[in-house]
């Protein structure tokens, strides 16, 4: 098997995608084949930013084999890493419930169609 990258477009600027779209190849394309970091990118210039703004989140691309499950919580996309040496900050604190409360919607709805 081989490796997955997982992206997340900022729907906001898609219009500087659109009209940018050799540059936001060209630096998935770079992204994907030595990105060891997930980062950012501008869409009007290509440069990858390791914080902060970028129309578009690269992560890290993961093995195929390998586990990993994203978050989409508030205005952001997350990797729900509990394996990081720094796991536990209150921002992952917050995560484990809001994961919590749609794995108890997911337990109450598949009750519920297993009973129909």
């Amino acid at each position: 098997m081989g490796y997955l990258t997982t992206l997340t477009i900022r729907n906001d600027y898609l219009q500087r995608i659109v009209d940018n779209p050799r540059t936001v190849i060209d630096a998935i394309h770079q992204h994907c084949a030595g990105g060891r970091e997930t980062c950012t990118v501008d869409a009007r210039t290509g440069q990858r930013m390791k914080y902060g703004g970028g129309e578009i989140q690269m992560f890290q691309p993961r093995h195929a084999d390998e586990t990993m499950l994203y978050v989409h919580y508030g205005n952001t996309v997350t990797e729900f890493r509990p394996y990081r040496d720094d796991f536990g900050t209150s921002f992952d604190k917050s995560l484990i419930k809001e994961i919590e409360q749609l794995l108890k919607i997911a337990k109450k709805k598949i009750k519920e169609n297993e009973s129909k």
